[in-house]
């Protein structure tokens, strides 16, 4: 019987075992695996929290006397804490020594731990139906821009398409220069306007163009004081909508770096470009559930190194690489210099960098340092399509005769 209190006897026994001529006080015993499931949950309850508290929330044990902010920050800046959660704390970040003073293994398992969870959250993004008001929400503020760069690049496909002047043709205008041919008994002396595609010459290469997209930690860990992941990916867009209808002109690819490595994510293929909206939501998606999971590090400038090399495995009428980052450099010791010179190694290969940071004084550092017109500083929401679309029309666009 139920004794008042919410509790039934018949919850823990196991009736299918009940003997009603049992007299010994035993009829609702549990079975032999009970007992033994229920202190493993419990077991498995105080390992997942002391787990949560020294790993995924950072790396320090908590009490009364020690500030939460510093060491239990849900792996936003804490010491060993396998990904990022921002659930509104203090941010505070620890420096890399302070890391380092966790054990090697504590570091491995973290690693491991994050490589499970974000393998998962790439499971949950696959099942997930295309969410149009979460499209809508990252294209809306670069919708603008996306229209007037199109119409940039429908303006260069004119220019390349305007009549031009045809020589050594056996009718049309006469042409002066070859005036003495004609004495001589060339047939071939006129000239006449004609439309480019009516030369019969070969066809035009596309451009290669190499997108290098920052998704480290730091992107999703500083993106709730400046919108930075919410730019990268708002940028991406722009890219994907930008260039929709163009790939016959323009082959792209795009890769995200971290302190997983150099290409942790391989985005986009050279020539296969999202083809819907759902496709390019996906990617985004993609793009920040690696900066909340990804590794500790950074891997910039091999990220450009590989980049410049890969977009010259294919023959192209010109080379493009565009470097995001954060700016989030001198923390691992990476001068201006270094990067510069890695940047500039090629001169077949445009290639930029774009910084993305609140940071505005370490970001202008960056950008002193390497060559003029190869580095621009985003601080602003709407800055980064902006700089994107200055850079394509001034440098890519221009016509060269």
């Amino acid at each position: 019987e139920n004794d008042g209190d919410g509790f039934d006897p018949g919850d823990v026994g196991t009736r299918d075992y009940d003997d009603a001529t049992d007299q010994s006080g035993k009829r609702h015993a549990p079975r032999a695996g009970t007992l033994v499931k229920v202190l493993g949950m419990v077991v498995l309850v105080e390992l997942e929290l002391l787990v949560r508290r020294f790993v995924f929330e950072g790396g320090g044990f908590v009490s009364d006397n020690i500030d939460p902010s510093i060491f239990s920050t849900a792996g936003i800046g804490g010491r060993a804490g396998p990904y990022r959660l921002d659930v509104g704390q203090e941010l505070v970040m620890l420096t890399e020594e302070q890391k380092e003073e966790v054990s090697e293994e504590w570091h491995n398992k973290a690693r491991q731990m994050a490589d499970e969870a974000y393998a998962h959250r790439l499971s949950e993004l696959k099942m997930s139906a295309h969410d149009e008001s979460e499209y809508r929400r990252l294209l809306q503020p670069v919708e603008a821009q996306i229209s007037a760069f199109r119409l940039v690049l429908q303006s260069h496909e004119a220019k390349e398409r305007e009549r031009s002047w045809q020589k050594q043709q056996t009718q049309g205008e006469l042409d002066e220069m070859r005036l003495v041919d004609g004495i001589a008994g060339a047939r071939n002396i006129y000239r006449r306007r004609a439309m480019a595609e009516e030369t019969g010459g070969e066809q035009v290469l596309p451009k290669r163009i190499k997108f290098v997209m920052d998704c480290s930690g730091s992107m999703y860990t500083f993106n709730r004081i400046d919108q930075r992941l919410q730019r990268l990916m708002e940028a991406s867009i722009f890219i994907f909508e930008s260039f929709a209808g163009f790939e016959y002109k323009y082959e792209y690819a795009m890769v995200g770096h971290s302190g997983s490595g150099p290409e942790a994510e391989s985005l986009v293929a050279w020539a296969k470009p999202p083809k819907s909206a759902k496709e390019q939501l996906a990617i985004v998606k993609q793009m920040a559930a690696h900066a909340q999971y990804s590794h500790s590090g950074d891997h910039t400038l091999e990220a450009t190194d590989r980049a410049i090399k890969d977009v010259l495995r294919k023959p192209a009428d010109e080379y493009y690489v565009f470097v995001v980052s954060d700016a989030d450099l001198a923390r691992y010791g990476i001068s201006p210099a270094a990067w510069n010179k890695i940047l500039m190694q090629d001169k077949r290969v445009n290639a930029y960098v774009i910084l993305i940071s609140s940071n505005t004084d370490e970001a202008e550092t960056i950008k002193s340092g390497l060559t003029a017109g190869h580095g621009f500083v985003c601080d602003h929401n709407d800055l980064l399509a902006v700089t994107f679309k200055q850079v394509f029309s001034v440098t890519m666009l221009r016509n060269r005769k």
